[in-house]
């Protein structure tokens, strides 16, 4: 994380102490970078980091993209994802595959 973002956090934690107010703030970045900054009061912290759980589970609840990280996070969250038509048209196809090759097993014992 650069400089100027490490300031600026540094900076709103200190300007939280002297306010009756909490905040948890993460930050990712696009090589997976984490970084994580608390300030100011716990429960008040506690609610915030609450509150944004909640609303990110509402967010990927009505989420339609099945991509892997979608699958992951929602996973993480415990949330089920219904089964796309690609999920189910793969099932069906190795349902199928499945007894075709046992007809094939048996005409082969019947010979």
């Amino acid at each position: 994380m650069n400089e100027k973002i490490k300031n600026l956090i540094k900076e709103l934690v200190d300007e939280l102490k002297t306010e009756n107010a909490g905040m948890s703030l993460s930050i990712v970045d696009s090589e997976g970078n984490i970084a994580i900054a608390q300030g100011g009061h716990e429960l008040l912290t506690g609610i915030g980091v609450l509150e944004q759980y909640e609303q990110m589970e509402k967010v990927l609840q009505q989420s339609d993209c099945d991509c892997p990280g979608h699958r992951n996070i929602c996973e993480k969250f415990g949330i089920e994802q219904e089964m796309t038509d690609e999920d189910a048209e793969k099932i069906f196809d190795d349902f199928i595959g499945f007894f075709e090759e046992l007809a094939k097993e048996i005409r082969g014992v019947r010979k």
